[in-house]
């Protein structure tokens, strides 16, 4: 792209920029519109950056018109473009929080970006919500799923130590990884601020048992005993500790 072209783009911009901001939404559109038609083909690398903004431009059009998919549909060719556009992964959390896609594994990295860089509170909420539910960890998690949620819980809880579900949720990742120490160090923490959890007890228990610290599984089993007395799957592990005991002092 030549001096002059680039100069024009960015007047072009510009120009569609003030009118988003008067309110003539169809005329950027339209101006915008033309500008990526006029791109489209031109193979010019230097290009690449002009060609993005239009697209992202294109997608402020749709917001302020109220047409959400569309605006998703411009915010995702910006990046194509150019995947670092910075204000289009913005918006484009902003665009897909409540829509059908909102959970797409590919939002992740969108979401936690949104947590440091993204400018409305209430969708620093909404992506935490759901980053909360795409990273969930049950404990019946095929392997492969746990792995790449771990390593995206670990890039959260080092990005908001204050959070808790990543914790958590590391805290039975490491579990089901067989890192019985790193469960520990994940959950004992939560353990003390929630000593009313008693999942969190029993997965911390559970965690105790696996090695080999008998005495912290018994306390913590009981004490999750007396959050929520009707565990028989617990009175069980208790019984089956407490013969444990009965035997070494035999």
């Amino acid at each position: 792209m030549s001096r002059s072209d680039s100069k024009k783009s960015r007047q072009l911009i510009e120009r569609a920029c003030g009118l988003i901001a008067q309110g003539e939404i169809d005329a950027a559109k339209d101006l915008l519109k033309d500008s990526i038609r006029s791109f489209e083909g031109a193979g010019d690398p230097d290009a690449v950056a002009t060609y993005a903004e239009l697209w992202y431009q294109l997608g402020r059009c749709h917001l302020a018109g109220r047409r959400a998919d569309k605006a998703i549909q411009s915010f995702e060719n910006a990046l194509r473009t150019d995947p670092e556009h910075l204000e289009a992964k913005l918006r484009l959390v902003e665009s897909k929080l409540d829509s059908g896609d909102a959970l797409g594994h590919d939002m992740v990295g969108h979401y936690v970006l949104y947590l440091s860089k993204g400018p409305l509170e209430k969708a620093r909420l909404g992506a935490l919500r759901r980053l909360q539910q795409i990273l969930r960890i049950r404990l019946n998690e095929r392997p492969a799923t746990v792995v790449w949620r771990v390593e995206m819980l670990e890039k959260l809880a080092r990005l908001l130590p204050q959070l808790k579900f990543p914790r958590l949720y590391l805290g039975r990742g490491r579990y089901l990884q067989e890192d019985y120490a790193g469960a520990i160090r994940e959950l004992e923490p939560l353990a003390d601020k929630s000593p009313d959890s008693h999942h969190l007890l029993n997965m911390l228990a559970r965690s105790y048992e696996k090695v080999g610290r008998l005495e912290d599984a018994h306390r913590s089993w009981e004490q999750s005993l007396r959050i929520v007395p009707g565990q028989a799957g617990v009175h069980f592990r208790i019984g089956r500790l407490e013969l444990t005991f009965a035997q070494r002092s035999a």
